[in-house]
């Protein structure tokens, strides 16, 4: 059995919980309650989400130091980012 998060990211369910609740015009609660009973944890997931969103790391503005990074969105529900950065064995 697929779990809802290895078929989704949490950013798309955060995004279809939050338009559904717009659409209907009610409380984004009221529409997680209705979707636990299928989906169980999925209050956990959204609220878990919403902590990381408006955590600082998420606003970053600069980065120095690496010279190359890769980001990944969907990795088992998680954002990835891999920093890299060229060494050479040779003495200055």
């Amino acid at each position: 059995m697929i779990t809802l998060e290895e078929e989704y990211s949490r950013g798309d369910i955060y995004e279809c919980v939050s338009l559904t609740a717009n659409k209907l015009n009610i409380n984004k609660d009221t529409v997680l309650n209705s979707l636990e009973e299928h989906y169980e944890g999925i209050t956990h997931l959204i609220t878990d989400y919403e902590k990381c969103l408006n955590h600082p790391s998420r606003h970053l503005n600069g980065l120095s130091g690496p010279s190359e990074f890769d980001f990944f969105d969907n990795v088992a529900g998680k954002r990835i980012l891999l920093l890299g950065e060229y060494h050479s064995k040779e003495r200055l």
